[in-house]
């Protein structure tokens, strides 16, 4: 029997991800996102992007918590995105 290969991956542009990012960003300024909310869930993709690029965090002033916090990187990104 032959070996298989698999087709090339690479990445995948998901349509429609930056206007969900900014849905998410703006969901934690403007209301509560709990790390392990529905919403989170839903979006993990768009709050772990969003973590990364450094617009919303869950570290508060007294550490980490259970709440996700837009960031000021985050406010700027915001008021700046075209969408």
């Amino acid at each position: 029997m032959a070996p298989t290969t698999s087709a090339a991956t690479g990445p995948r542009l998901t349509k429609g991800f930056e206007e969900s990012l900014a849905d998410t960003v703006a969901l934690a300024r403007y209301d509560r996102l709990s790390i392990q909310s529905n919403g989170a869930r839903v979006f993990a993709l768009e709050v772990a992007a969003a973590a990364s690029l450094g617009l919303i965090t869950n570290e508060g002033p007294d550490g980490f918590g259970r709440v996700w916090y837009v960031t000021s990187k985050g406010i700027d990104w915001l008021e700046g995105a075209d969408l």
